[in-house]
Order: C-alpha cells, then structure tokens, then sequence
C-alpha cells in the first residue's frame, strides 16, 4: 500500500481496510453461495447475525479516520503555505 507515504499510522489503518474488504467480500460470496446452495432461508440466517454490518461498520470508521487525517494534513499544509506567503 502506497498511499501512507510512509506513515505507519496510516499504513496501519490501510492495512486494516485492505483487511476488513476482503473479509466482507468473502463474507457477501458465502451467502451468496448459500442462498444458491442452500435456499433463501439458509443465507437469510447468515444475513441476521449482523456479521456483515459489523464489518463495514468497522470498515466506515476506518475510512472516516483516513478521512480526517487527510483533510488535517491538508488543512496544515495550506496554513504552513499560507505563513510562508506572508514572509
């Protein structure tokens, strides 16, 4: 992951999102498959254990994290800017 430009936090948190798609990405395939395997009411049962709405609402807080830590490294580079403009 290339996007952190060498910031372990950042790299930490990308990580954990490359982490969190793959896991819902696999967990969307299994019902998928069982629904077509299985029937409706089998991948229904899947669906009612919230694990899916527990992944990607892990996966909206670390993304709103990235969020905020781009727009803060963006906020103080315009303010450093900003000062050396007045020099």
């Amino acid at each position: 992951l290339n996007v952190t430009n060498g910031n372990a936090e950042q790299h930490a948190v990308a990580l954990e999102v490359q982490t969190l798609v793959r896991e819902k990405m696999g967990e969307l395939q299994r019902t998928i498959d069982l629904r077509r395997e299985r029937g409706f009411d089998q991948a229904m049962a899947v669906v009612k254990t919230d694990n899916g709405r527990s992944l990607m609402d892990d996966l909206r807080k670390d993304v709103d994290r990235i969020q905020r830590r781009a727009t803060q490294s963006i906020d103080g580079e315009y303010e450093e800017s900003q000062a050396l403009d007045k020099l």
